[in-house]
């Protein structure tokens, strides 16, 4: 059946706070981002402990968008009826829409994207990519920076589920 959630990061290209600020040290550990979720999914989410989740943070002057590549091992994600994969992001108490991007790879060199614009808490299918399986996920901040107050530091990860795992037989 294989693991249900991400253990492991690739490439993290983290952006800034509006301001320009670097993003906090506790929002700032893509472990963070492993495992399963600390909130339960909600529109809005409260109760959840300091440094739990990531932060990818915004494109200000001339940093990117703020993104990482998370591997679920040995393990992959199938294609399915439907969504393949959870992304849980935290937001606590009423805030501007934290937006992503998510592009998937089998072998985390090759990304295709799946969802070009999700939304907070998002399920995504996988089909759009064209793979029958995948083992990677890069998730790349696109919110409106505009939106935001000075110390916001856009998408907050807590975690990426396979809704649909198994395990590669060599």
């Amino acid at each position: 059946v294989g693991q249900k959630y991400v253990d492991a990061a690739g490439t993290f290209d983290q952006g800034k706070q509006k301001s320009g600020a670097n993003v906090l040290a506790n929002r700032s550990l893509p472990s963070a981002a492993f495992g399963a979720p600390q909130t339960a999914g909600g529109a809005t989410d409260v109760g959840f402990p300091t440094g739990s989740f990531l932060s990818l943070g915004f494109k200000t002057g001339t940093t990117s968008h703020g993104s990482i590549v998370l591997d679920f091992s040995d393990n992959v994600v199938l294609d399915e009826a439907g969504a393949d994969l959870k992304i849980y992001e935290v937001t606590g108490g009423a805030y501007p829409d934290e937006k992503i991007r998510v592009a998937v790879s089998q072998d985390g060199v090759s990304f295709v994207t799946a969802s070009s614009s999700a939304v907070r808490d998002a399920s995504i299918d996988i089909a759009p990519a064209g793979f029958p399986w995948i083992r990677y996920v890069k998730i790349t901040d696109i919110s409106n920076i505009a939106l935001f107050p000075n110390d916001g530091d856009a998408y907050d990860l807590d975690g990426v589920e396979a809704l649909h795992c198994g395990v590669l037989v060599p």
